[in-house]
């Protein structure tokens, strides 16, 4: 199992989850290489590999690729305005395989004051 754990400070509570599963009448295998075909799944053009740790564009968004597990899970974090955690689940049934999509909007850990240099050194 491959997967990359975010520190705490990546977001800092769950606003809205919204989940979908759908019957296909292919092999997990077969469902696997569709869901993985992110063109194919958003309808736009992407640059950039379905791998551990990439980062992808998808149209005009980027997300990072944060799970792995061939041919059963993956998951993906959209990056920049409106972030989100999508988990993608395939699990064989008889005849083929569910999908289930899961997307989690989480709200970014920004600080009121944004401080850099030696200010982000200093007490407040």
């Amino acid at each position: 199992m491959h997967y990359i754990r975010n520190p705490p400070v990546a977001y800092t509570r769950v606003v809205e989850t919204v989940e979908r599963e759908i019957a296909l009448p292919a092999s997990p295998d077969e469902a696997w290489s569709s869901v993985t075909d992110l063109g194919l799944w958003f309808g736009s053009d992407v640059d950039g590999e379905v791998a551990l740790g990439e980062v992808v564009r998808i149209g005009e968004r980027r997300a990072v690729i944060e799970r792995v597990d061939e041919p059963q899970r993956l998951t993906f974090r959209w990056l920049g305005e409106d972030p989100s955690r999508v988990d993608i689940t395939l699990e064989p049934n008889e005849g083929g395989t569910i999908v289930r999509v899961s997307e989690t909007r989480i709200e970014s850990a920004v600080s009121p004051t944004p401080r850099i240099g030696f200010k982000a050194l200093s007490p407040v």
